[in-house]
């Protein structure tokens, strides 16, 4: 098994939710969400978040619908990495999403934060979530 820090990203057209992993891959962590600005600038400081926390594999969460079918926030997704990789030697890899915001906002709302209180919080943890279910996967 590889390792080194891996970095979870939980995209959405207006904020990017981050998890890191530890350097052996077997905890998760959520770090805090990025408020998108432009394409250019969001990549920039997704490279230098790798360069940074010296990040050896990226996963993005792949929102894949209920019938197993990626759309159009898939295609999105796929195309903002493909961004990434052009700048950036780092690994990525794709993993299923599902679930994952729902599960957020379920762990939240247990302790007691109300939809206006979630907006900054959930996406890191789902992104945590992403992360975990990866490690979970690749640890298997």
């Amino acid at each position: 098994m590889s390792k080194g820090k891996i970095l979870a990203i939980d995209f959405g057209e207006k904020i990017l939710g981050l998890a890191v992993s530890d350097s052996n891959r077997s905890f998760s962590f959520p770090l805090k969400n990025y408020q998108r600005k432009n394409i250019n600038d969001d990549i920039l400081f997704i490279k230098n978040m790798i360069n940074d926390k010296d990040i050896k594999l990226v996963v993005f969460g792949n929102p894949i619908n209920s019938k197993g079918i990626e759309g159009i926030m898939s295609k999105k997704v796929k195309l903002f990495a493909e961004k990434l990789k052009s700048i950036t030697d780092t690994p990525i890899v794709f993993f299923d999403e599902s679930f994952t915001t729902k599960q957020a906002e379920l762990i939240l709302r247990d302790y007691g934060l109300d939809q206006k209180k979630m907006k900054g919080k959930k996406d890191a943890i789902a992104a945590s979530f992403i992360l975990s279910s990866y490690l979970e996967h690749i640890n298997d």
